[in-house]
């Protein structure tokens, strides 16, 4: 029951806002539940404005079916938006949350801005089961990205988050496709057993990737634009595979399978290592690595026009290929050094 201050949504049919906006106002918290769910039809938008949290329970689906937004303001941003079900818009007024918003159903969710843009006042956590969120016009979330319990998938063209996304449970993902925009995440990526895919037009880190499942790849594909990684990527268990127009880590990259960079220009690595092959290779620019290159297993192969290297490069147990105009740039002495042909 609704107390007082609040306004409790107990929906047994759809609710029609024709062309017109509809708004709710409440000095308390506003909370939503409907085992069929809630429609908004018409092409109005919906506006939820509440004193207190906002509340849609388990099993509760929203769809806002016209062109207008579905926003969601709660004045008590400590306490949280809670949502248990899936929301949906169909058209491109999108998505809008002013607070923290903790996804609290027990199974997978989907918040679907449509051909809209999603965007949050703060941070976003999935407390078990899948989180899946998509904004054809973009996703913008202002703090970081949590589960515990699921894989998290964003979809959108650009997408940006200003905080860290951490994924926790056996063999859960972090999946980012940012179409034709830029990705950018504002700190690191962890995720304590699976793996992560980053892909877009420009890919921008701010920290670290840590990435420690079983068989489970750290791929950042950063199409016709820049990958920048200003820290390690690692993935404990698999391979590192970097693509781009120019490739710029400053930390190490270090992989338990293989260690693949590929650039249409310069890569710039602080440093390279895998228990299997290290290949780093430009189609037209430089290669500058400013640490150690090793492979523990297999083989280490470098391609560019000039290879500078200030670090020592060892695979013990394979070959060692240089392909270009190679440069020792290490403050001290240096080892090149192949367990068969150096070339």
């Amino acid at each position: 029951s609704a107390q007082t201050g609040q306004v409790l949504f107990l929906a047994g049919r759809d609710v029609t806002s024709t062309d017109n906006s509809l708004t709710v106002n409440a000095d308390g918290a506003i909370r939503m539940a409907s085992s069929s769910g809630i429609d908004f039809s018409g092409n109005g938008s919906v506006t939820l404005n509440a004193g207190d949290y906002i509340e849609i329970f388990e099993g509760t689906n929203i769809n806002l079916q016209g062109d207008g937004v579905l926003t969601l303001n709660a004045a008590n941003v400590t306490n949280t938006t809670r949502i248990g079900g899936d929301l949906t818009t169909a058209g491109s007024g999108g998505i809008a949350f002013n607070s923290n918003v903790t996804f609290n159903g027990s199974g997978n969710q989907s918040i679907d801005a449509g051909t809209g843009t999603l965007t949050t006042g703060g941070t976003i956590s999935k407390n078990s089961g899948d989180l899946t969120l998509t904004g054809n016009a973009g996703i913008d979330i202002n703090g970081s990205v949590s589960a515990n319990g699921g894989s998290v998938s964003l979809t959108g063209n650009g997408v940006d988050i200003d905080g860290s996304i951490e994924v926790y449970g056996t063999g859960n993902d972090v999946t980012i496709d940012s179409g034709s925009g830029a990705l950018t995440v504002g700190s690191y990526v962890y995720i304590n057993d699976g793996g992560a895919s980053l892909t877009g037009t420009g890919v921008n880190v701010d920290d670290s990737i840590w990435a420690y499942g079983a068989g489970k790849d750290v791929t950042i594909d950063s199409g016709s634009d820049a990958l920048i990684v200003d820290g390690y990527v690692y993935a404990a268990r698999d391979a590192v595979l970097l693509s781009g127009d120019i490739v710029t880590v400053s930390g190490q990259i270090g992989a338990g399978n293989d260690t693949i960079v590929t650039a249409g220009n310069k890569i710039t690595l602080g440093s390279a290592s895998a228990s299997g092959n290290v290949s780093v290779g430009s189609v037209s620019g430089d290669v500058e690595i400013n640490g150690p290159v090793e492979s523990v297993n297999n083989n280490i192969s470098l391609t560019g026009n000039n290879i500078t290297l200030a670090g020592d490069v060892t695979a013990s147990n394979g070959d060692v290929d240089l392909n270009g105009t190679v440069f020792a740039d290490g403050a001290g002495s240096q080892t090149f050094s192949a367990g068969n042909a150096l070339t």
